[in-house]
């Protein structure tokens, strides 16, 4: 009986650890991607880590980078509605297309 009671234990602290492994790994995976994600929004804003504002055009492809981050469209639909209203004066922007098409796919 001791021995079954010993394998028993000895299994469920092994399934435990490689639980506690593979769920460490996801929550690493899913911090960098969030920093990814920071990083792209900072490229929409216009803003290089130094602080010195961008070309239009890379603002343009940070805008459809958005795309890649399905997990986080809950903070990108509101930032996008931002950016819609804040240029909506300026429709032949093509930063401001991008914008639309984006918004577009992401809230369907």
């Amino acid at each position: 009986m001791a021995i079954v009671t010993s394998t028993i234990i000895a299994v469920a602290t092994f399934l435990f650890t490689v639980f506690k492994y593979f769920n460490e790994k996801k929550e690493n995976r899913r911090n960098v991607e969030f920093d990814q994600y920071i990083r792209i929004l900072d490229r929409v804003a216009g803003r290089h880590p130094d602080g010195k504002l961008m070309v239009e055009t890379q603002q343009i492809s940070a805008v459809y980078q958005l795309l890649e981050f399905k997990n986080f469209n809950y903070i990108t639909l509101p930032i996008l509605i931002h950016y819609k209203e804040k240029f909506a004066s300026e429709e032949d922007s093509s930063f401001i297309r991008a914008i639309n098409d984006v918004y577009s796919k992401i809230s369907q």
